[in-house]
């Protein structure tokens, strides 16, 4: 998906957040007792470089186990995110990465994460309720 041309992302999510971002800097990786790599194998993996867990598979949020997986991360360091806030905040980590010792571009990516946050839940699609009649008394 491309990236609307001068519209910020975190401002105007371009579509509903399926997408996952996990802020490895928060992540406790292989230790965690609620593992999502476990929990969703089909949408986190380990990481090799750092051993943290990070999302190999987008779009597909609305699975049970990824937000069973989400829910219960004791970091709360998983993230919903469209495709365009996934791509700025995987840059954004993959520089506070490279260079360990800048704090601002991690403090950045705290503020990026908010506001996604904040904004997604903010637009989020209300999923509809089922209605049966099934078992109502009808006196």
């Amino acid at each position: 998906m491309l990236c609307r041309n001068n519209i910020d992302p975190f401002d105007e999510p371009e579509c509903e957040a399926c997408d996952i971002f996990v802020n490895e800097l928060l992540c406790i990786g292989a230790g965690c007792p609620y593992s999502c790599v476990k929990r969703a194998p089909h949408a986190f993996a380990y990481a090799e470089d750092i051993g943290t867990a990070r999302a190999i598979s987008q779009g597909i949020g609305d699975s049970y186990l990824v937000e069973l997986a989400v829910g219960q991360c004791p970091r709360k360091c998983i993230y919903y995110v469209t495709p365009c806030q996934r791509t700025i905040l995987e840059d954004v980590l993959a520089s506070v990465l490279m260079t360990p010792h800048d704090l601002s571009e991690a403090a950045v990516l705290d503020s990026l994460t908010s506001k996604a946050m904040f904004e997604n839940n903010r637009y989020k699609p209300k999923r509809e309720t089922k209605s049966s009649s099934d078992y109502v008394d009808w006196l």
